[in-house]
């Protein structure tokens, strides 16, 4: 059975991408960091949501942070309505 790819498999995408701005690389990398150590992708999954959010609704986000967006807060969004 092949496995589920991870949504924080995108990171180092996201962070070569020549759209994504300095806010975004900032909050990006340091997740992707942590990623690599195998901190709890939920915890990192949670980091990046809370520090993109502002950022999307002070300014227009880079096109690829929108899309991936989405996918990230419905991971939040299981984390928090678990039984």
């Amino acid at each position: 059975m092949k496995s589920k790819k991870s949504i924080l498999s995108q990171l180092p995408e996201l962070i070569a991408d020549p759209t994504t701005t300095g806010s975004e690389l900032e909050i990006l990398k340091h997740a992707e960091t942590r990623r690599q150590k195998g901190d709890n992708e939920e915890g990192i999954a949670f980091e990046i949501r809370t520090g993109l959010q502002p950022l999307a609704i002070g300014q227009k986000p880079s096109p690829k942070v929108v899309d991936f967006l989405p996918s990230l807060q419905f991971k939040c969004n299981t984390l928090t309505t678990r039984p």
